[in-house]
C-alpha cells in the first residue's frame, strides 16, 4: 500500500509540473500577442506620421510654386503695355470671328489645327466656336515688326554683319522664336523693345547681363545662385529655377553667349547694356 501511495504521490507531482508548464506556455502566448499588438500600433502610428510628412512636403512644394508665380507676376511686366493691349485686341477679334463661324468652318479649323498639333479633341456635339489656341502662341516676329519696328541696322547685332547677313540672322531668329514657350517669347519681345526703343528691360535678363558683364561667361548654376542671393531682393528656388531656364534660352537664341556660356563681348545688346548702365550712374 505504501508503495502504491508513493507512486500515486509521484504521479500527482508530475501532473502538477505539467500543469505549471501549460500555464507558462499560455502566459508566453499572451505576452506575444500583447507585444505583437503593440508593434502593430507603433507601425500604424509611424505610417500615419509618414503620410503627414508626405502631405507637408507636397504642401511645401505647392507653396513654393505659388510664391514663385506670384513673384514673377508682381516683379516683371514682360511686355510693354501697348504691345500687351495689341495682343488682347487681336484675341477679342479672333473670338468674335469664331462666334460667327458655321459648323463646317469650325470643323475645317479643327482639322487644320490638328495637323499642326494645336487643336484639342474634335467634338461630335454641335459646336459654336473653334478650339481656343494655346495662350503661348503669340507671334513674336509680327509683334516686333508692328510694335517695336526695328530697322535693319538693329538686326546687325554681331560685328561684321552686312545687309545680307543681317537679313539671314533676322530670319534665323524669327524661326527660333516660334519654338519658344510663352514666357520666353515675352522675354524675346521685351528684349527687342528695350534694345530698339529703350523700354524697361526684364529684371531677370538685366541680372544675367550684369553677371555676364562682370564675369565674361555664365552658367545655369551661376544665374540660379545670383537670383537666390540677389542684392536688394532675392528670389525663391522655384522662381530662380524657372527664370534661369528662360533667360539662358534667350541669351543663346540671340547669340549673346555661345554654347559654353561665354559672352559675345561685341554683341550690340551687351554694348547697349554697358552704355546705358554708365548713363544711369551718371544721371
Amino acid at each position: 500500500m505504501k508503495n502504491q501511495k508513493a507512486q500515486q504521490d509521484e504521479l500527482d507531482q508530475v501532473l502538477s509540473g505539467m500543469d505549471a508548464l501549460d500555464d507558462l506556455d499560455a502566459l508566453d502566448f499572451e505576452v506575444e500577442e500583447v507585444t505583437a499588438s503593440a508593434n502593430d500600433e507603433q507601425q500604424e502610428v509611424a505610417h500615419a506620421e509618414d503620410i503627414v510628412l508626405e502631405d507637408d512636403d507636397v504642401a511645401a512644394e505647392l507653396e513654393v510654386e505659388v510664391e514663385a508665380a506670384a513673384q514673377e507676376s508682381d516683379d516683371e511686366p514682360e511686355i510693354d503695355d501697348t504691345i500687351e493691349a495689341e495682343i488682347k485686341a487681336a484675341e477679342r477679334e479672333r473670338k468674335l470671328k469664331e462666334a460667327t463661324m458655321s459648323e463646317d468652318e469650325v470643323e475645317a479649323a479643327q482639322a487644320k489645327s490638328a495637323k499642326t498639333g494645336k487643336a484639342g479633341k474634335k467634338s461630335r456635339a454641335p459646336v459654336t466656336a473653334a478650339p481656343r489656341e494655346p495662350s503661348e502662341a503669340i507671334d513674336v516676329a509680327a509683334l516686333i515688326a508692328s510694335k517695336v519696328q526695328p530697322t535693319m541696322s538693329h538686326w546687325k547685332m554681331i560685328p561684321g554683319m552686312d545687309e545680307e547677313t543681317a537679313e539671314l540672322f533676322k530670319a534665323e531668329l524669327e524661326a527660333q522664336f516660334e519654338a519658344l514657350p510663352k514666357k520666353t517669347r515675352e522675354k524675346a519681345v521685351n528684349l527687342m523693345d528695350w534694345f530698339v526703343r529703350g523700354r524697361s528691360l526684364s529684371v531677370f535678363v538685366g541680372i544675367a547681363f550684369d553677371v555676364l558683364s562682370s564675369q565674361g561667361e555664365i552658367t545655369p548654376a551661376d544665374l540660379r545662385n545670383r537670383y537666390q542671393s540677389n542684392p536688394g531682393k532675392s528670389y525663391t528656388q522655384g522662381t530662380a529655377n524657372a527664370q534661369t531656364g528662360q533667360v539662358m534660352q534667350i541669351l543663346r537664341t540671340f547669340q549673346i553667349i555661345d554654347s559654353d556660356g561665354k559672352i559675345n563681348e561685341k554683341h550690340a545688346m551687351i554694348s547697349a547694356f554697358k552704355e546705358r548702365e554708365v548713363e544711369d550712374k551718371v544721371a
